[in-house]
């Protein structure tokens, strides 16, 4: 038993693996090679834990990473969604687009609705600096400020599919829309910039490193997982391709990293791979039951959800609740 409810435990034979990928024609670069190694290429990876008091380096943890999990706990009700977000309370966030609600809850499944919210489909939800809410409204074609009380303002409309989000700490909002990704203004000022485009792709799953240097997304229906340099005025440079993660059907979906820098990718059937971003390795990290597994993201640290275990919602019904042993970005 848990205090979640009850734990379902799974025997696996996990072995790291490796998968060759190739660099976009707009770079040049090598085939990755060697061993599952993050702090091995072209950046050097020092993470660090804070504390109250003290800094303490963990350079052994990112060397040595804690075994791969074996076993997994299960939250039960919470609304499902394609995507969901903490906030400093220790609180998950998320709309489900099927009754069109907001909801607030904490980790032993006590929820509130806080606002409506009506769309067919949303694809991201994250806090922006303020406090305000950014939401990848998929079925209105939009990036949309939103106010926990309710309130709307469209930040960039008229693009096809936003389907996923992460803010650079500078504010700047970065959102995939179908073969694109865009830079947005959170206060509408400047004007959103496209940084790229991708024809013939889908992309998801944006998220940093963790000194945000590099950004890495993926492309869901073709599989592969890219990284793009943050430039010095937070714009991107050319991507590169990292991995080709494909495998049969099932598509890639949201990506996490950890405080040493590796990668965690969701496919929608319940897999999980842990990615090396600087070398391309791809280690196999757990399988679980997912009828429909759409996002993954490590702990706030706030109200039980701990910061060394990765969340990985089933729209099915569910969350994962994976011990890494590794503190999230």
């Amino acid at each position: 038993m848990t205090k979640y409810g009850f734990i379902l435990t799974t025997s696996l034979a996990l072995t790291g693996c490796q998968s060759h990928g190739s660099i976009l024609p707009v770079n040049s670069g090598t085939t990755p090679t060697g061993t599952f190694n993050p702090t091995s290429g072209t950046d050097t990876v020092t993470t660090t834990t804070t504390t109250a008091t003290t800094t303490t380096t963990n350079e052994i943890l990112c060397e040595t990473p804690p075994p791969t999990p074996q076993g997994y706990d299960t939250i039960w009700g919470i609304p499902t969604s394609e995507e969901f977000t903490f906030d400093a309370d220790g609180n998950l966030l998320n709309i489900n687009d099927s009754d069109d609600l907001l909801y607030r809850s904490n980790i032993m499944g006590s929820t509130e609705v806080l606002t409506p919210y009506s769309s067919s489909e949303v694809g991201a939800i994250r806090f922006l600096n303020d406090g305000d809410l950014v939401v990848a409204d998929e079925g209105n074609g939009a990036l949309i400020r939103l106010g926990l009380d309710g309130s709307s303002e469209v930040l960039l409309g008229s693009i096809p599919e936003p389907n996923s989000i992460s803010v650079h700490p500078d504010g700047w909002i970065f959102t995939t829309a179908g073969h694109q990704i865009w830079r947005v203004d959170p206060n509408a000022i400047q004007p959103a910039e496209m940084m790229f485009e991708l024809p013939g792709h889908d992309l998801d799953g944006v998220t940093f490193s963790p000194d945000f240097d590099w950004m890495y997304f993926n492309s869901d229906d073709q599989g592969r997982v890219y990284k793009a340099e943050v430039t010095a005025d937070i714009r991107l440079n050319a991507p590169l391709e990292i991995v080709d993660l494909e495998e049969g059907w099932s598509e890639l979906d949201g990506m996490t990293v950890d405080e040493c820098g590796w990668i965690y990718v969701t496919f929608t059937d319940g897999r999980i791979k842990r990615v090396d971003p600087h070398i391309g390795v791809v280690q196999d990290f757990i399988d679980i039951p997912g009828g429909w597994t759409t996002s993954i993201h490590f702990g706030s640290g706030a109200g039980g959800w701990a910061q060394d275990h990765v969340y990985v919602m089933d729209r099915s019904g569910g969350i994962y609740d994976i011990e890494v042993g590794i503190n999230g970005k």
